[in-house]
């Protein structure tokens, strides 16, 4: 920032949970009336502030996700980067019970429900 010096606590949060989960990015300037902006590059991560004036807390909120694949993001804050990875969700497969004493013959059919976690 011009003026000053801003620093950040982190410039990674790595432990994302699939159902979403919340954190916090602390900013310090010197001097202390450094103005700063924050901006998220996607929108399943959202800030609880765009921007401030010396240092506090930036608050992280990230949404759940159903997908397969885990799923990166870009904070930056005046100027400074906090890369976010956010784990992918996962399938569950439950089965019923299958008694084969009273099926007749040698098989049966078994129906799967998949259910995603992380909503």
């Amino acid at each position: 920032q011009a003026g000053g010096v801003l620093t950040l606590s982190t410039n990674t949060w790595n432990s994302v949970a699939a159902a979403g989960d919340v954190t916090s990015v602390t900013v310090t300037t010197t001097p202390s009336t450094v103005n700063w902006t924050a901006a998220s590059d996607e929108s399943w991560l959202t800030l609880s502030a765009p921007s401030g004036t010396g240092g506090g807390p930036v608050g992280l909120t990230a949404a759940s996700t159903t997908s397969l694949a885990p799923r990166t993001a870009t904070v930056t804050i005046g100027g400074q980067t906090v890369a976010v990875t956010q784990a992918a969700g996962t399938i569950t497969l439950s089965k019923g019970t299958w008694d084969p004493a009273s099926e007749s013959g040698d098989s049966t059919t078994v129906n799967v429900t998949a259910t995603r976690s992380g909503r």
